[in-house]
């Protein structure tokens, strides 16, 4: 015998799941138009610190305040910055529109460079270089550290001009940053490398 009563909750129920199923599905489809606009504002205006005007973010001037208050013989030409750190020739080069800096010390010319060398580099990238790292570019072995501008903390600016000098001065003994190792790793394994 069917028991109506039981039916006609289970109907009951069915009619509440579908009801808020529907909810849901409305709600992510709105939330989607949402994002969506959003992103198109950030297309059309830059990063929303731009848009919102947070001065948390990272710009031209306080990239020269900051390298200026950190490092010695600092000069400024457009994008280009040019200065020393622990007595390491870098250049900063950065280009707001598109939100990208990056930070170079040139080492060598990269056809110098020894295979069994350019091996050391690689696994030193990997190792002990942390956030900077080694890399060829117009014939040159640089160190160097990339990164989007507006996102950029002061405290990992000078994290990554240490880093940039400590690779220089590091190439051709322990190949390191001077920040961190990554974990399971050691100089040790960088300088058998060297080594063999």
């Amino acid at each position: 015998m069917i028991d109506f009563t039981s039916e006609l909750r289970r109907l009951n129920l069915d009619i509440e799941f579908v009801k808020i199923r529907f909810f849901l599905m409305e709600s992510i489809q709105f939330l989607r138009r949402i994002f969506k606009r959003a992103a198109g504002l950030a297309l059309l205006f830059g990063p929303l610190s731009f848009v919102f005007g947070d001065d948390r973010a990272m710009n031209p001037e306080k990239l020269l305040s900051v390298i200026e208050a950190y490092s010695e013989n600092v000069e400024a030409h457009q994008n280009v910055i040019i200065f020393e750190y622990n007595s390491v020739p870098l250049v900063c080069i950065f280009d707001a529109a598109a939100d990208r800096m990056r930070i170079i010390s040139e080492i060598m010319d990269a056809d110098k460079l020894p295979v069994e060398q350019l091996y050391i580099v690689m696994g030193a990238n990997y190792h002990t270089a942390l956030d900077a790292r080694y890399a060829i570019g117009e014939g040159k072995l640089f160190s160097t550290y990339i990164h989007p501008l507006s996102p950029l903390t002061a405290e990992q600016l000078e994290s990554a001009i240490r880093q940039v000098s400590n690779l220089s001065l590091t190439f051709g003994s322990e190949y390191s940053s001077g920040e961190l190792l990554f974990p399971g790793s050691s100089e040790s394994d960088v300088e058998e490398e060297v080594d063999a």
